[in-house]
């Protein structure tokens, strides 16, 4: 068995005790929600401001009740268990499209549709022109080749003689 903490029950006896010998008409004290000692007035303030505020210019009473369900989900179960019913008895003929988002039939536009751009065609990559004319980079390339050919040559053969005049040119 558990064990009850004393101190729990203490704000409510204090408020019980005041309210019986110490309090005025009309300022007694409760306990809120949180355990904490308030008068009855600051907790009427308090639960006025946390009523959903819900404008009846448009709304019919059925949106109202939908609205303040959302943040129960409790309540929100009892709501789709009505849909239910009423999406098998009749089919979506009774139900708007929120009441179908709800259960997640029907057609609804959560989903939304892709936007598709138009690829941009691909240019193809064309290669830089050298900065030096090709005549010219096929001759200073032909020009080294020779050289290296002639210093070869002049290596395995020697510079002077009869040999240089077999020597590459």
């Amino acid at each position: 068995m558990k064990k009850i903490n004393p101190l729990d029950k203490l704000p409510a006896a204090i408020a019980e005790n005041y309210n019986k010998y110490d309090a005025e008409d009309g300022k007694n004290i409760v306990v809120g929600a949180s355990g904490q000692l308030m008068m009855e007035s600051e907790l009427k303030q308090q639960s006025m401001k946390q009523k959903p505020k819900i404008s009846n210019g448009n709304m019919s009473t059925w949106d109202a009740v939908k609205k303040v369900s959302e943040k129960d989900p409790a309540e929100m179960k009892q709501i789709k268990k009505i849909l239910f019913k009423e999406y098998n008895k009749s089919g979506t003929k009774n139900l708007s499209d929120s009441d179908l988002k709800i259960i997640k039939r029907g057609k609804y536009s959560e989903l939304l549709k892709p936007t598709i751009k138009p690829v941009a065609p691909i240019v193809p990559i064309v290669p830089k022109e050298p900065e030096i004319p090709l005549e010219i980079k096929i001759k200073q390339l032909a020009d080294a080749k020779l050289k290296a050919q002639q210093e070869q040559w002049d290596k395995a053969h020697g510079q002077f003689g009869l040999s240089n005049l077999m020597r590459p040119k």
